[in-house]
């Protein structure tokens, strides 16, 4: 048994499991976030009165992944798709209500692709695309009850034409 062991030891001893650490963990060398001098990969918290603030993952020191933020409720806040320290993918942001405030389409840091936002009450405020961060193609507006009140159409964020209802 004693053998089985030691040959165990041997063969994982430089097998690292991955775990769940605290971000406060982590130290900040040249905008790379590291584990004992070694940028870090895996799963990172906030825990703030019991509650996950911030939930987000590493890989080589990196933030890649889904980053999560929460209220002091526990009710999510914003989640965020990352790829190297960059928003890459969707981005939510939610009412206290959790109710969605808006979601966008981000690559290498700018809005790119599809936007949505919402009034409070669940309602569509507006949706349009982006383009490097300006709005771009047709946009449209309702009020908070839901009636279509303008319609916008963008070229690369140079206003063309608006019509109101």
């Amino acid at each position: 048994m004693k053998t089985y062991f030691f040959l165990f030891a041997i063969c994982f001893s430089n097998y690292s499991f991955a775990q769940d650490i605290f971000i406060s963990q982590l130290k900040n060398q040249n905008d790379t976030m590291c584990l004992n001098g070694i940028p870090y990969t895996g799963a990172a918290f906030i825990i703030k009165n019991g509650i996950k603030t911030v939930e987000t993952n590493y890989k080589n020191g990196f933030i890649n992944g889904v980053h999560i933020l929460r209220n002091e409720k526990g009710n999510i806040t914003s989640s965020a798709e990352f790829i190297n320290n960059k928003y890459n993918g969707k981005v939510v942001y939610y009412y206290d209500n959790e109710q969605k405030k808006s979601e966008e389409i981000y690559v290498n840091d700018y809005r790119n692709g599809m936007a949505v936002y919402w009034y409070e009450n669940g309602q569509k405020e507006s949706e349009g695309n982006y383009f490097d961060c300006s709005n771009d193609g047709k946009w449209i507006y309702w009020d908070k009850d839901g009636k279509k009140i303008k319609e916008q159409i963008y070229d690369k964020g140079k206003l063309l034409k608006e019509t109101k209802f």
